[in-house]
Formats: structure tokens, sequence, C-alpha cells
């Protein structure tokens, strides 16, 4: 909600966070074989982006949102964000180490 509120003023945080679910959103739309590096990048830099709009938007508030660490669902759905960060940069070191689908080594002369 506080990005669709601030995107429309400039917020710098804002525009961070949706810049970091564009790379994310294209790393998903690249299939494996196309790209592969590219994929795995441009969700590091996806969550990468996120997590500094995290940072953006509590460094900015000046301690006017530090009552969101005291109550129980921002708590949740930070550590449930961070769940998922873990997971998505889980997912792209397993695209790095894998070998691309290439099939012409299976093709008969």
């Amino acid at each position: 909600m506080y990005l669709l509120l601030g995107l429309p003023h400039g917020v710098p945080h804002a525009i961070i966070a949706v810049a970091g679910l564009g790379a994310m959103f294209i790393g998903y739309k690249i299939y494996r074989k196309q790209l592969s590096p590219v994929k795995p990048l441009l969700y590091l830099a996806g969550n990468a982006l996120m997590i500094f709009a995290l940072f953006t938007f509590f460094g900015a508030s000046k301690g006017y949102n530090d009552g969101t660490f005291r109550q129980t669902v921002p708590l949740v759905s930070f550590v449930l964000f961070g769940v998922c960060v873990l997971c998505n940069v889980l997912f792209s070191v397993l695209l790095f180490s894998k070998p691309s689908n290439d099939n012409n080594h299976l093709k008969v002369a």
C-alpha cells in the first residue's frame, strides 16, 4: 500500500521497490534457455532492490515507523519476506549452477 501511495509522489522507496519488482518480473518472463545467466542476475537484482527499498523506507521515516518492529503482523510479514528472499537467492544460485538445457548432444547422427 505504501508503494502505491508513494508512486504518484515520486517517493524513492516506492520507485526502488517497483524497479525491484520489475526486475523480478522480467526475470520470470525470460525462458530458461534464453540468456541463462541473465535470469538469476535479474532475480538477485530484484531482491537487492526490494531490500534497499525497505532500508530507504525505514531510514527516511526518522523514527516514525519504529513501532512497526513491536507489532506482530509487521514482524510476521518481515519474516515471510525474509524467507521468500532467502528462497529466491537459493533458487538463483541453483540456476547459476545448472547447465543449460541444450539437447544438441542428444542428437543421433
